[in-house]
């Protein structure tokens, strides 16, 4: 009898299932695909922003698309007339050419338009209406290319930044 119990205790013991290290294999591994997960998809555990910065940026990319449709030669989407752009984009008329909100006559935002190399090594034209202070609050840079402007002919980056 007694080799009979230990026979059918042993029995049971293989045959009982998960066992501490399985448990603990299985929960490492779950933990490390949910945290490949968080790694590689980017905004995961990010939250909205809010209405002010979908706003901002709304603002700043509709300025970016003014100036290229504004300034565009027709020729290319993203081609600017460069003589037009030094001539009619002064700080006088940056408000009411770009759209931009005022309030007796002086804009709600403060906006700065660049246009640089794609190395950003020089500045060709710089336009703020008025200074920003600290970091913008959006950013947005298109490319183009300016006929009439050597190291643009290429291309070049077209920074718009707003702040609030």
């Amino acid at each position: 009898m007694r080799s009979e119990r230990s026979g059918s205790n042993a029995t049971s013991r293989c045959a009982r299932g998960q066992t501490t290290p399985d448990f603990a294999i299985g929960v490492g591994v779950f933990l490390l695909a949910v945290a490949f997960a968080f790694a590689t998809i980017p905004g995961v555990l990010d939250t909205d922003g809010g209405p002010d910065e979908r706003i901002e940026r709304a603002q700043a990319d509709r300025i970016a698309t003014a100036i290229v449709d504004d300034f565009g030669t027709g020729d290319d989407p993203a081609e600017v007339d460069g003589a037009r752009l030094r001539n009619e984009f002064d700080e006088s008329a940056t408000p009411s050419r770009i759209g931009l909100r005022t309030a007796n006559g002086h804009p709600l935002e403060a906006v700065t338009i660049t246009l640089e190399t794609i190395d950003r090594e020089s500045v060709i034209l710089t336009r703020a209406t008025s200074a920003g202070h600290g970091r913008p609050d959006r950013t947005v840079e298109r490319f183009v290319s300016v006929a009439d402007i050597r190291s643009c002919r290429t291309a070049c980056r077209l920074v718009v930044e707003v702040w609030g």
